[in-house]
């Protein structure tokens, strides 16, 4: 999928139904598991990395994406896959995007009857100059709070070492999960690390980075504020 010249994947070839066969398969699938589960149906729109993608394949008509969207989860309620939760994601963006983009992305949201989680996806790395947690998830937690009431999760959440300074993983993983988190997203109930190494990236967000990183992690794990059950 990550290609984002791919037009059977655009927003108006899924809501014609062009995926129908399979989509209908997985809500079955979905709805013999029984158990709990989220999915995240067309990730990270706001970037164009995907071919459902914002401004690819012909995907400039915000319209399309909500009709796309909810054909899919259409198809998941005709299937009674109830136990299913649906999660609209998008990638973090900087303050100055969200002033020049923001209402397009409000245009994005197919609506509370159809979300079940919000959330956000942002990194920490050479390239961003390692910004704080708040710094990377503040500006676009604002933005979506402000016309969705349901919880949020922070679904892809990574930093990277600092080659030069030994403990700024750790402290960025404590100060992120144990004051950051609690203290200035109210509305953040799940939170998942991106533990994950690219071949293709010389940077890791694998935990285990560092005998740093990793006792960081465990900080959090056993906190109280990350105890509780997915439903």
């Amino acid at each position: 999928a990550n290609n984002s010249d791919q037009p059977n994947f655009s927003w108006k070839a899924i809501a014609s139904g062009l995926h129908d066969a399979y989509i209908t398969q997985f809500a079955k699938d979905a709805a013999a598991y029984h158990y709990p589960f989220a999915i995240r149906v067309l990730s990270e729109m706001n970037g164009n990395w995907y071919p459902w993608g914002a401004n690819v394949n012909g995907n400039t008509n915000s319209a399309d994406y909500v009709t796309a969207w909810k054909h899919i989860i259409d198809i998941f309620r005709v299937e009674g896959a109830a136990n299913v939760r649906f999660i609209w994601c998008q990638s973090c963006m900087e303050a100055s995007k969200i002033s020049e983009y923001g209402d397009g992305l409000r245009q994005l949201y197919p609506g509370d009857d159809y979300v079940d989680w919000i959330a956000l996806d942002g990194y920490a790395n050479s390239r961003n100059n390692w910004r704080s947690l708040q710094e990377v998830f503040q500006p676009s937690y604002q933005l979506l709070t402000s016309f969705s009431a349901r919880p949020m999760a922070f679904f892809e959440v990574g930093a990277t070492e600092k080659s030069f300074y030994p403990m700024a993983k750790s402290n960025w993983i404590t100060r992120g999960f144990l004051t950051a988190i609690p203290q200035q997203f109210p509305g953040v109930k799940a939170v998942n690390w991106f533990n994950s190494h690219w071949d293709t990236n010389p940077e890791s967000y694998a935990v285990d980075t560092s005998a740093n990183s990793l006792n960081a992690w465990k900080k959090v794990v056993v906190s109280p504020l990350y105890q509780a059950s997915f439903s």
